[in-house]
């Protein structure tokens, strides 16, 4: 006895220093700060019209806007996408609907390109076309998803040939509800490969279709898709890492808002279990997110550099989504703190609107932007400035 507890004596000390480094390395490299303040409603419109205004200060003639471009060496670094030209117009006219009327002529001038690209799909549909050998699936959803907000500006902005890109869509889910990523131009078939996002980019699609055009037949194919979605892609299309899909959040909140004809898909059992899935994916990467240090040597050391505009965008775009939709209670107003600290991160992160053109207003990765940071940036600002102004109106 006397001989343990003498050894215990003499051991405490080590044992006791153990831990305090234990819990100081871990309050180091694992538990450290958040940091992303909520901005106002009035940070949050500043930032929302200086992105507007860099797609307006960066649209070339043909409607396209700059791609890529390092602040660093001042030089454009060129490349196009067109499945990204087609989420920019999503971003603008979400603008252009939440009252910042300068998107309007942006957008519409994108619009011109867009249409132009826009080919017989071998059925009577229509899709995008960039110049390859396919039918991009991808570009043809982000389209119809935005032509959707179009039409509700501009009445006369051609329903018909939405419809057509529609019945692309439809023809792409093949099976159980799974997308093919592209169609080939010659054969008119739809390939066998899958994409990351353009399952969920379809099931939106399809959902916000079936709620513009009810009885076209866009209904069933959307419950299918969503259905696929959230019980089996995980499985079947084993992606790593896992997808925090912020467009499949898109659809569950058009499910939601909408309804579907055949047992309301987007209650069921498995459905909400995807959608917490999905929370925690965004969830954890908002906290890493927020932990990081733009600039400072241990940050970068322990968390990596910061994401992208585009990546901490959709995040918020995610959340936002889920958001809206989810009841009042503790699981919403989680939700809602992570969407705002999104937002204060994208403010605290966006480029002076005093700089240059290619640079103002812009969110910058290592001193590179891309189009898509301004547009998945821009749209998760005008989701959380929904969440200020419900909160001003209360």
């Amino acid at each position: 006895m006397g001989t343990w507890w003498g050894r215990g004596r003499r051991r405490w000390p080590a044992l006791l220093a153990g831990q305090l480094l234990l819990v100081a390395g871990l309050r180091v490299a694992v538990l450290q700060p958040e940091r992303c303040p909520a901005p106002d409603a009035g940070a949050t419109d500043a930032a929302v019209g200086a992105a507007v205004r860099w797609f307006a200060d960066n649209q070339q003639p043909d409607g396209r806007w700059r791609y890529r471009y390092d602040a660093t060496a001042e030089r454009d670094l060129g490349g196009y996408n067109e499945v990204r030209h087609a989420g920019v117009l999503l971003s603008l006219e979400q603008a252009a609907a939440a009252g910042f009327a300068d998107a309007a002529p942006v957008a519409d001038a994108g619009w011109a390109h867009l249409e132009a690209l826009l080919r017989d799909a071998g059925d009577g549909s229509l899709a995008v076309t960039d110049g390859s050998d396919r039918f991009d699936t991808g570009a043809a959803a982000l389209a119809a998803a935005a032509w959707v907000d179009r039409l509700a500006r501009r009445p006369d902005a051609g329903a018909d040939r939405l419809l057509r890109v529609g019945r692309f869509l439809a023809g792409q889910v093949v099976g159980d509800g799974a997308v093919a990523a592209y169609r080939d131009r010659e054969s008119f078939a739809p390939g066998p490969e899958r994409s990351r996002f353009s399952t969920g980019e379809t099931a939106w699609a399809l959902q916000r279709l079936a709620d513009r055009f009810p009885g076209a037949g866009f209904a069933e194919p959307a419950d299918r898709t969503l259905r696929y979605v959230a019980t089996r892609r995980d499985a079947v299309e084993r992606w790593f890492p896992a997808i925090a899909d912020h467009w499949a959040a898109y659809a569950l909140a058009a499910a939601d808002e909408g309804g579907e004809p055949d047992g309301d898909v987007a209650h069921g059992d498995d459905v909400q279990r995807y959608r917490q899935t999905l929370a925690g994916r965004f969830a954890i990467q908002v906290r890493w997110e927020s932990q990081r240090r733009p600039g400072r040597a241990w940050s970068d050391l322990t968390r990596a550099r910061p994401a992208t505009g585009a990546a901490i965008g959709t995040l918020g775009e995610g959340l936002g989504r889920l958001a809206a939709v989810a009841p009042p209670g503790p699981w919403r107003d989680g939700l809602r703190r992570q969407q705002a600290c999104v937002a204060g991160l994208l403010v605290q992160r966006q480029s002076d609107p005093g700089a240059p053109a290619p640079v103002a207003g812009a969110w910058l990765a290592d001193g590179v932007t891309q189009m898509d940071d301004q547009q998945h940036a821009l749209s998760a600002l005008l989701a959380y400035r929904e969440v200020v102004a419900a909160g001003e109106r209360r």
